[in-house]
Parts: structure tokens; C-alpha cells; sequence
């Protein structure tokens, strides 16, 4: 991925249930950051010319961190999730990380079932707390 691809991606973010976009982290700023920080795990999946699967990943040096995994509805069912993962979780590892993790709301049926289709587990002993700077 690259920030030229930002327009695409966010209209593809914008398509999909479960994402929770906002205006700081998701700005075109905000991805031109995470993506020089993360050049080797942000991937999107192209067909025709057109953007239709997306992952944005990176890591603080000790775990990994999974954002905003979309595929365009169309082209859901095709293994492109799959791959986009296959090929983040490589490059994670590459980088001496083994372990990650998703953030996936509790309404977001397709997302969870996603996600346990692929070995990640929930965890009902905590819950995420965070605080605007």
C-alpha cells in the first residue's frame, strides 16, 4: 500500500460493516504516517485496476497489531482476507514478531467469524480502554 492508494481504500473502508473510521488515525495524514512507520505490512489486493482488499498491520517491537482487514462484498469468499493476512503475518514475522492481534466490535458478526476462521482467539478476562491525546 501506498498513500496513493488512499482515496480507493477508504472508499472501500467506507463499504464495509464493523469498521470504525475516524478522523485523526484514518485521515490521509494519519495512513501516510502508519504507513512510513509499517512499509512492509500494509498491503491492499488490486483487480482491474481497483483496489478491492485492504490490510493495514504493524508492531511496537514486541506484538503486532491488525487494522482495518477489508474486502470489497463482491470479492468476499474468494481468499483474498486470507492471503492479505498470509502475506502481513509473514512480513510481522520477518520482523521478529510472533505475536498479533485484532481489535473485532462485539456487532461485527463477519468480522469475529472471520477472525476465528483463521486461529485467533477471544479473550473474555479484559477489555480495551483508551483515551484521546
Amino acid at each position: 500500500m501506498v498513500i496513493e492508494d488512499y482515496a480507493q481504500v477508504m472508499d472501500l473502508w467506507k463499504s464495509c460493516e464493523g469498521i470504525d473510521l475516524n478522523e485523526i488515525d484514518e485521515s490521509k495524514e494519519g495512513v501516510a504516517r502508519y504507513l512510513k512507520r509499517n512499509p512492509k505490512t500494509c498491503l491492499v489486493e488490486e483487480k482491474d485496476g481497483r483496489i478491492v482488499g485492504v490490510i493495514m498491520a504493524g508492531h511496537d517491537g514486541r506484538r503486532g497489531s491488525i487494522h482495518h482487514l477489508a474486502v470489497r462484498e463482491k470479492y468476499r469468499k474468494q481468499g483474498i482476507g486470507k492471503s492479505l493476512l498470509a502475506c502481513v503475518t509473514e512480513a510481522l514475522k520477518k520482523q521478529g514478531i510472533r505475536k498479533t492481534g485484532i481489535f473485532v466490535y462485539e456487532n461485527n458478526h463477519i468480522g469475529k467469524e472471520f477472525w476465528n476462521s483463521q486461529g485467533f482467539l477471544s479473550h473474555d478476562d479484559y477489555f480495551y480502554m483508551d483515551k484521546e491525546l
